[in-house]
This record gives C-alpha cells, sequence and structure tokens, in this order.
C-alpha cells in the first residue's frame, strides 16, 4: 500500500512538473522575444536551458537531500533519453524526411562533440568533486560566450514587443510549482528505491529522466508538427551540453562528498555512444524514420543494461548501489 501511494504521489508529481515546466519554457521565450534579446539567446540557449529546468530543480532537491545518486542518473539518463528516444519519435511521429542544412550540421556535431566527449572524461577522472563542478560550470558560460559570438542559433520565428509584465509573473508562477513539485518527485523517487530496492541510479536514469525530459519531448514533437524539427534538434542536443556540464556541475559543487562516477559506467558509455550515433547519421545530412526506429532500439538495450543489473544483483544476491 505504501508503494502504491509513493507512486501515485510520484506520477501526480511528474504531471504537475510537466505542466510547469511548459509555463516556464513558454513565458521565458515570450519574455526574450518582448525584451528584444534576440535569435541567438531564445534559439539556443535560451530553449535548451529552459527545458532542462525539471533536471535542475530535481538536482538541487536531490543534492540537498543528499540523493545524489537519483540526479547525476537523472542527468546521464535524460540525455539518452533527449537522443535515443525524443528524437526518434520526432523522427517516427511525423513521418517526415528531416533534411539538415550544412551550417546547421556544423552546429550540431561541436554540440554532440561534447555531449559524448564530457561524460567519458568524467568517467576517466573517477572521482568527482568541487574542483571538476567549477571547471563544468566554467567551461558552460565559456561555451555560452562562444555560442554568441559564434552566432549559434537554431532559428524562430519573431513576436512583436509587447509588455513584459505579463510573461514575467507568469515565468515566476511556474517556477514556484516547477520548484514545489520537483521537490515531490525527489522524495517519492527516493522512497520508491528504499521500499523496492533498486538503486537510486537506476531509478534516476529511466524513471525520473523520462520525467523530466517532458519538456524536450512537447517542444520536439510541437516542431516537428509545425515544420520546425531544426529548433527540436537545436534544443535536445543543447540540453544533453546543459546536463552535463551546467547542472552536474552545481550538483558537485552543493555536495558536501565526492561521487564515484564509476557506478554510473553503463549510463556514461550509453550516453556518449548515442551522440556518437546522432552525429553518424547526420553526416549525410537526412534523418528518416529508418534513423528513427534505430534509435529506438538503443534505447531499448539502455534500458534492458540497466534493469538487467538488478536481475543479476538479486540473482546472486550482490549488494546494489544506493
Amino acid at each position: 500500500m505504501e508503494l502504491f501511494n509513493e507512486i501515485l504521489t510520484f506520477l501526480s508529481s511528474v504531471a504537475m512538473l510537466g505542466l510547469s515546466s511548459q509555463l516556464v519554457i513558454k513565458n521565458a521565450a515570450k519574455l526574450a522575444k518582448t525584451t528584444g534579446l534576440g535569435e541567438v539567446v531564445i534559439g539556443f540557449l535560451l530553449l535548451s536551458v529552459s527545458t532542462s529546468t525539471p533536471e535542475i530543480s530535481v538536482a538541487i532537491f536531490s543534492t540537498l537531500t543528499k540523493n545524489v545518486g537519483i540526479t547525476v542518473g537523472d542527468l546521464l539518463g535524460a540525455n539518452v533519453t533527449n537522443i535515443c528516444l525524443i528524437i526518434a519519435l520526432g523522427l517516427i511521429v511525423s513521418g517526415k524526411v528531416l533534411r539538415i542544412k550544412k551550417e546547421e550540421i556544423a552546429n550540431l556535431s561541436l554540440l554532440l562533440f561534447f555531449a559524448s566527449l564530457i561524460p567519458l572524461t568524467l568517467l576517466f577522472l573517477g572521482e568527482l568533486g568541487f574542483l571538476v563542478g567549477i571547471f563544468l560550470l566554467a567551461f558552460f558560460f565559456g561555451f555560452c560566450f562562444f555560442s554568441v559570438k559564434r552566432k549559434i542559433s537554431f532559428k524562430e520565428e519573431k513576436e512583436k514587443k509587447n509588455n513584459i509584465v505579463k510573461p514575467l509573473i507568469w515565468l515566476l508562477f511556474g517556477i514556484f510549482f516547477l520548484v514545489y513539485s520537483a521537490m515531490f518527485v525527489v522524495n517519492s523517487a527516493s522512497v520508491i528505491s528504499e521500499i523496492t530496492g533498486i538503486s537510486q541510479s537506476v531509478i534516476g536514469a529511466s524513471v525520473v529522466a523520462l520525467s523530466t525530459t517532458l519538456p524536450e519531448l512537447s517542444v520536439c514533437l510541437t516542431a516537428f508538427k509545425e515544420g520546425h524539427p531544426h529548433l527540436s534538434l537545436g534544443d535536445t542536443i543543447g540540453s544533453c551540453v546543459t546536463n552535463i556540464t551546467l547542472i552536474l556541475g552545481l550538483v558537485l559543487i552543493l555536495s558536501e562528498f565526492e561521487v564515484s562516477i564509476a557506478a554510473f559506467s553503463t549510463m556514461v558509455l550509453f550516453a556518449s555512444f548515442s551522440a556518437l550515433i546522432l552525429w553518424y547519421f547526420m553526416r549525410k545530412r537526412v534523418l528518416t524514420r529508418k534513423e528513427g526506429f534505430i534509435l529506438i532500439f538503443i534505447y531499448l538495450i539502455y534500458m534492458l543494461s540497466i534493469y538487467g543489473v538488478i536481475a543479476w544483483e538479486r540473482m546472486f544476491y550482490l549488494p546494489s548501489f544506493k
């Protein structure tokens, strides 16, 4: 009965997380347009960071409550989910052939390069602490500066300048409920982990990751439907870089102890592999349903691999990572 109640609380919190994050995204983009911040901020920096607000909220609360396994698993799992599930669903559901321009290939390849290289570098380091967190934050802000200078953007239609008060109020309202719902998501996930004996890292990399990528899924499907798939690619891939630099950096700075990344090695390898596979597909400048089904297949292997570890542990009575 307790497990049922926690699952119900978790699902309710996820629904609230999804609704509040959409409110944040919509009004953040509107505020950026009405204040004239420009296409670079809207198309890449603002959109990818905005759609990562659930991960940011979950990261802060899980770190403060010493449930770091949930958020590290969430960030790595979200990167796999972004590429192998969300982009794949956009390609499959729309059924359209996505043609990528030469200049977009250069920008997306750069993002995918960092999304693949950084997790592998962290795995090589082994123990991640405060200094690594500082480096990741410095890298993120440095990359933001580079993006603006190089004008890395994924265009969106312009909007007339209107009153900023209304979107600002709704933005603050959305942030409040986003943070509030994230608190319940983390707490419920932690209790479910304790009741079921499933490690926090696996809960974070699967269930929580699916929950926190709802904004990217919404943006992706809407963008494909309205004929702006390049915006979806920029958002989802940009979110991968944001997750592994900005958000993980904050987690390592706020955490009271070092994080052993070796415990997340399977997730790291899949996060890097999925980025490399997407880059390989984009080399021919065309993405179709075929590539979408291949990405879905990789995602299924990913889910089977992380839950297969649990089955192996229970079969031989090995201790799980908490």
